[in-house]
């Protein structure tokens, strides 16, 4: 809009078993609901639980979302250039290294 320095990253984290399951009589991938749905809560709850995280970035401008696809997780980024890249890098980090996201005290009602 006014010539801003914008751009857009995305990438995918390809990986079977987020929608498939390898069967064990005959050693082949057979598409499975039960893991595309495990698939959708993970990438829902980390959504959620980076939501405060990464408040501050979204008012500075830069938008980001992980969402799943039929061959795995797929991070999308986007917004001004200058940061982008070091963003994208620190919400993976997070998610590849992390298991703080989803934990009991997530789910619990205080």
């Amino acid at each position: 809009r006014y010539a801003l320095p914008k751009s857009s990253l995305t990438l995918t984290l390809i990986h079977p078993t987020t929608s498939y399951t390898l069967t064990t009589d005959d050693n082949k991938w057979k598409y499975s609901v039960e893991q595309y749905i495990k698939t959708t809560a993970l990438t829902s709850i980390f959504n959620q639980a980076m939501a405060q995280e990464t408040y501050d970035a979204d008012l500075a401008g830069l938008k980001w979302s992980l969402s799943p696809t039929s061959t795995g997780i797929r991070l999308s980024c986007y917004g001004f250039s200058n940061k982008l890249s070091q963003f994208a890098t620190t919400i993976l980090q997070k998610f590849v290294s992390s298991s703080d996201f989803c934990t009991e005290s997530y789910f619990s009602t205080t």
